[in-house]
């Protein structure tokens, strides 16, 4: 405890050392990425797209009939309506598309935490709006993710896989028991760790969880199960490969997005 104390960092590297010896393990085959990667920007334009193309996208998933859709991608402002109501359309239809909020930290509003929400008109037809914040550490390492994060106003939003779990398992939001060292949403106990005192925020105490990242490997691990938008829009991928599936819809391009570094990253 007393190095611990003194070293604070010591914990986390351990933890990533204890990962790799432990090393890569087999994905799960529940999960299917559907990626804006660089091919599709070379073939669909620069990123981002008009919102029909979105759609389509969205369309092209559910009808194999996936568990959940996560769309891991901010759709905060508004763009031509007939785009919007084309993307909202097809969210509807899918009934299972859980979209992307991110909370802003308090520097871009004078001291005020604030979520960047969805637009209204797809938030009312999405099954559920997470959160997408990843904290990186001191070292640029993401290493954990806060299950619930709220704004200055106390309005709270759970982390985006934990809603795609939950939304693909049909489980009530009021069904969630959250305890002092585990979250349990349905079949799974998550263990989870609680730092701070509970505040009280939309009439009821909140405490900050963290659940670990397990990471199954380094970069590339779920290549096998990754597949670009870009075919999936001309119908190349596979008839059924997403079928009961948790897809994660994001970006895995160069140029987009942020960029962690994770207990694997100098594996090799």
């Amino acid at each position: 405890m007393v190095v611990a104390w003194q070293a604070p960092g010591l914990e986390r590297y351990a933890r990533d050392w204890l990962m790799r010896l432990r090393g890569p393990v087999p994905v799960s085959n529940e999960i299917a990425i559907v990626a804006i990667d660089d091919s599709s920007i070379a073939k669909l334009g620069r990123f981002p797209w008009t919102r029909s193309v979105m759609a389509r996208a969205v369309d092209a998933i559910a009808a194999q009939q996936p568990k959940a859709i996560a769309l891991d991608v901010l759709f905060s402002d508004p763009t031509t309506p007939d785009d919007d109501q084309a993307l909202a359309a097809a969210i509807g239809r899918a009934r299972t598309v859980i979209v992307g909020a991110e909370l802003a930290d308090g520097g871009v509003y004078g001291g005020e935490a604030r979520w960047l929400m969805p637009l209204p008109l797809l938030a009312a037809q999405a099954a559920a709006t997470g959160h997408v914040n990843v904290g990186a550490e001191s070292d640029g390492s993401a290493r954990q993710v806060l299950v619930e994060q709220s704004d200055d106003a106390g309005n709270a939003l759970r982390a985006i896989p934990v809603e795609t779990f939950r939304i693909g398992n049909r489980i009530p939001a009021q069904a969630i028991v959250e305890g002092p060292n585990e979250f349990v949403i349905g079949p799974r106990a998550i263990p989870v760790e609680a730092s701070g005192n509970a505040v009280r925020g939309n009439a009821r105490l909140r405490r900050a969880t963290r659940m670990a990242i397990d990471y199954a490997g380094p970069a590339g691990a779920f290549a096998a199960q990754q597949y670009s938008i870009a075919e999936l829009l001309e119908g190349k991928t596979a008839p059924g490969a997403l079928r009961g599936k948790y897809v994660l819809v994001g970006s895995t391009a160069a140029s987009l997005g942020e960029r962690f570094a994770s207990p694997f990253t100098h594996y090799a």
